[in-house]
């Protein structure tokens, strides 16, 4: 009678326990469609519909709308933030997770946080990086056509549309600096991207990009204020020392661009480039265009050792796309650098040339690396001595969801051979941003070589050759206003610099830099 009763009661005990987990699920939330803004690692955003099939032992799990190949799975729960499991097949009786990503319910955005497994995909589908390694299909259905921007087949013909694509950054900064050759002042450095794109055919799309700024009327004659930054001259030949150089305004760049899609499926692709003015195939992605270095309004000190390549003249090259990891690039372009204070589109004869590789490991880790032979590096007054020097560099990116933000990194080497009388600088970077709701918190570590003449440095002992100086940087903005395309942030951010004895003298010790500034972005997607 006892183990009868006790077995009466457990069996009860289950009854209530799965009756309990089923009363989460809601019958009423079946057939709904979830509408998600998917961020991949690489920054771009798909937008995907999925619609709620069943819900069994607490998991919702929902088909993607369209006849997609994906689904999804998440636990009943009244939490705004959600963890989904992603699948690759329509069975029901079989979820195999491919990917796993954090849903701000709020937000109806997505983040992928990792691929959980290695294996394959499907036959006919292939993993997709910039969505966190979901499979996605290499042939559409009939009467579908793939849709690049939606990241998904839809039905109906190829769109041959006209797509753009518009993103404006402003900073409005307050800058203090220590020391005999610190200075206060305001500076207002800006940069928009203009992208306008046609599909000719399923195999082809044209495009151009613009590149522009307003930094000759927003930024001071002297440059922004940036201890130990050096990097080309005003309109009178004199060099910008102390002080980040405004970019050419109102072109910072134009590039034209052809894009053929090859392979059976068009998955790999190849691209030829023509730019007046643009980016030749040498160093990393530069520092404005890094989501590691969002909220720092401040060029990397080794900006002109590392990344300066994006503002070069007469660019002609090509890129070649394998698959969704690999690109390699080529480009000869004229190593004249356009003058900040002037407004033209000034082209030269093509003297110089670079290659740059850039591999996808995972959706959490790209790795690069650029060589190039540039001559003519820097512009001066009267006749100048042609120079022939050869640039390097290296990089691995990083990105990564921990807990509810995203943390973003760049660790970047860069050399320059030949510069000053055969000399050869290195360079060394370290900065991240860790983007927490509408919380940003950054910050740049920076190990580089400078000589005494760049920075207008005379030394008692007359000695001329390179020596190390240091940079850290830590900085916070937050997210004020938030209205549709805009955002508004308020921050503020503190330089240490470090300095080797021969250098103390000029800057005071090692100086302090404060700064507090506004930030506007806008942006407007297809």
């Amino acid at each position: 009678m006892k183990l009868s009763s006790l077995s009466i009661f457990v069996f009860g005990l289950l009854i209530a326990i799965t009756t309990q987990a089923e009363d989460l699920c809601q019958k009423s939330e079946i057939g709904k469609q979830i509408d998600l803004n998917i961020l991949g690692s690489n920054g771009q955003k798909n937008s995907k519909s999925f619609v709620i099939a069943a819900c069994k032992n607490n998991f919702y799990t929902a088909n993607e709308a369209a006849n997609g190949p994906n689904r999804l799975k998440f636990k009943a729960s009244a939490s705004d933030s959600k963890l989904v499991e992603f699948s690759d097949a329509h069975s029901d009786s079989e979820f195999k997770s491919v990917a796993i990503a954090n849903w701000d319910v709020k937000k109806s955005e997505l983040n992928f946080d990792r691929t959980v497994s290695n294996e394959t995909c499907p036959p006919n589908q292939h993993p997709d990086p910039s969505m966190g390694g979901m499979c996605m299909p290499n042939e559409c259905p009939p009467n579908q056509v793939w849709d690049p921007n939606m990241g998904m087949c839809m039905p109906g013909q190829a769109d041959h549309s006209l797509t753009t694509m518009f993103h404006y950054n402003q900073f409005m900064v307050y800058t203090t600096e220590q020391g005999p050759r610190g200075r206060d002042a305001f500076s207002g450095p800006n940069m928009w991207m203009l992208m306008v794109n046609k599909k000719t055919s399923d195999a082809n799309e044209v495009g151009l990009s613009w590149m522009g700024t307003i930094d000759k009327w927003t930024v001071p004659t002297s440059g922004t204020p940036e201890l130990l930054q050096t990097g080309e001259t005003n309109k009178s030949g004199v060099p910008y020392v102390d002080a980040q150089h405004p970019h050419s305004s109102p072109i910072m760049g134009l590039t034209f661009y052809d894009i053929l899609s090859l392979g059976q499926n068009g998955q790999h692709k190849l691209t030829f480039f023509f730019a007046p003015r643009g980016e030749a195939t040498a160093g990393p992605t530069a520092f404005m265009h890094r989501a590691s270095a969002q909220g720092n309004s401040d060029a990397p000190l080794a900006h002109h050792l590392q990344d300066v390549f994006h503002i070069t003249s007469t660019v002609v090259g090509a890129k070649l796309q394998i698959g969704e990891k690999t690109t390699i690039e080529a480009s000869t372009f004229s190593g004249h650098e356009p003058s900040p204070s002037e407004v033209n589109l000034d082209m030269h004869n093509p003297d110089s040339y670079g290659v740059r590789v850039n591999q996808i490991l995972n959706s959490h880790f790209t790795v690069g690396a650029s060589a190039a032979k540039v001559s003519a590096l820097d512009r001066g007054i009267g006749p100048q001595p042609l120079q022939h020097e050869m640039a390097y560099s290296s990089w691995l990116t990083t990105s990564h969801m921990i807990r509810s933000g995203q943390l973003d990194t760049s660790t970047i080497w860069g050399q320059i051979r030949n510069r000053e009388e055969a000399m050869t600088l290195n360079s060394y970077l370290e900065e991240f941003v860790y983007q927490l709701g509408k919380n940003n918190f950054f910050g740049r570590v920076e190990v580089l070589q400078r000589t005494p003449q760049q920075l207008e440095i005379q030394l008692t002992d007359g000695s001329t050759g390179a020596r190390w100086v240091k940079a850290l940087t830590l900085g916070y903005e937050r997210k004020i206003i938030e209205r549709k395309e805009m955002n508004v942030y308020f921050g503020a951010a503190e330089t240490q610099d470090y300095l080797p004895v021969e250098f103390k003298d000029s800057y005071g010790g090692n100086p302090l830099t404060s700064k507090v500034f506004f930030r506007v972005t806008w942006r407007k997607s297809p």
